[in-house]
């Protein structure tokens, strides 16, 4: 019988398995005659490298438990870390949007109507991990408004396979931080307007990237051509209002791009009185005031861009005269850059100023100030002043030490269809 913490039998047999020398296994103290007359009380083990050795390993059996233990302990971790972690990525990605949490589902999604949901792009792939996952939009739109839901995707930037809606989807192609085509919001409108008059349970979901620029400015219309909302100024301010949690932060998720509000008040205008008569213009030159904190405050340091049609129509710089030269008023703080051919452009027009000088910022479509207008509504005098809170990009108060208060652009043309 062997004694107690001595290495059994089997233990022994195990060890021979491993073919060790004998001598190293079993050493001669060890050996059955010595054991005969010994009692195990006086019976003194001898100090041997595998004797010791069955100990060590059981050792190391448990440490290898543990170990195991603790790579499990720590994969569980990192999973809850990731959960967590993506939870909180898409929480920062979203700001203080108000998100849909309820019901097993996590997204940046509001309800802004009962009938009208406005939410981020649903993405696939590492998108995913700090944006609405697509699996769980679609989800989410098949559980709560199965076959009665239709998505509008606004991104000119990026699409998506119809399947995941059911094929229930539309898109309209606009650029990030620009507005659409004013004959495609009037359209989109009347389309939209006939889905949800369908039923009462008859959903729209429209989207962007981040659910709250072009978004809002579809969705203010929508709810303009639902009487849902009386005027364009309430529709804009009732989306900004739902799209914003409050109770996550400050900022303010609506619609703030000036020209993207600007269209939405072309669409009330519409609605109330239908298109305005549709003319070309002809332009002759831009006037802006307050140039002083502009570079070097001549306007020399100006060159612009026109694009109609979603064509580049002009590009001209003040600095060697390259299509346009300037006129500078110093006294009364601004200067006229006229063009040396007049411009005739008609509806949708973007126009871009830039500035050479480092120092002047770029924000939004990397350039100094930029705007939309159509044309359709420009006045009858042929002038057409945009202030500070009008212009893209000096909009910010981030940029008001070059766009002072009073700044302005001002389009000089002709109207040539009366």
């Amino acid at each position: 019988m062997p004694l107690t913490g001595s290495p059994s039998s089997s233990a022994c047999c195990s060890f021979s398995r491993l073919r060790f020398p004998s001598s190293i296994i079993c050493p001669p103290s060890c050996s059955a005659t010595g054991l005969k007359n010994s009692s195990p009380t006086s019976l003194k083990w001898p100090t041997s490298p595998l004797c010791s050795s069955h100990s060590s390993l059981r050792s190391f059996y448990y440490f290898l438990k543990l170990l195991k233990f603790l790579r499990v302990l720590r994969f569980a971790r990192i999973i809850r870390l990731i959960v967590t972690g993506t939870g909180a990525a898409r929480q920062q990605v979203g700001q203080n949007k108000r998100r849909y949490q309820k019901d097993g589902f996590d997204l940046d999604l509001t309800y802004i109507t009962d009938k009208c949901i406005a939410m981020s792009f649903p993405s696939e792939g590492r998108q995913a991990m700090f944006r609405n996952p697509m699996t769980e939009v679609s989800r989410f739109l098949k559980t709560k408004h199965s076959g009665k839901f239709y998505v509008y995707n606004l991104c000119a930037e990026r699409g998506y396979e119809g399947h995941w809606f059911d094929n229930q989807n539309g898109r309209v192609f606009v650029d990030d931080h620009n507005v659409p085509k004013l004959d495609e919001l009037v359209e989109w409108g009347v389309e939209a307007k006939k889905w949800t008059d369908k039923g009462d349970d008859y959903v729209i979901s429209v989207h962007c990237k981040g659910g709250k620029g072009r978004t809002g400015t579809f969705i203010a219309s929508w709810l303009l051509i639902t009487d849902f909302c009386p005027s364009a100024d309430v529709a804009l301010r009732h989306f900004g209002e739902r799209r914003t949690d409050e109770s996550k932060g400050t900022a303010f998720q609506g619609v703030e791009t000036p020209s993207q509000s600007r269209y939405v008040n072309y669409y009330e205008a519409i609605l109330r009185s239908g298109w305005p008569k549709r003319k070309r213009i002809s332009i002759d030159a831009f006037t802006i005031q307050n140039i002083s904190p502009i570079g070097r405050g001549n306007g020399r340091c100006i060159y612009f861009t026109i694009v109609n049609f979603k064509k580049v129509v002009l590009e001209a710089a003040v600095l060697g005269e390259q299509g346009c030269t300037v006129a500078l008023d110093r006294q009364n703080d601004r200067c006229t850059i006229h063009l040396k051919t007049p411009l005739v452009v008609k509806d949708d027009v973007k126009f871009m100023f830039y500035s050479s000088e480092k120092s002047v910022p770029r924000n939004y479509e990397d350039c100094a100030f930029y705007f939309w207008i159509h044309t359709a509504f420009m006045p009858a005098s042929g002038h057409l002043t945009l202030q500070r809170h009008e212009l893209d990009n000096p909009h910010k108060s981030k940029t008001w030490k070059h766009f002072t208060d009073g700044f302005s652009c001002t389009i000089h043309a002709k109207i040539l269809d009366n």
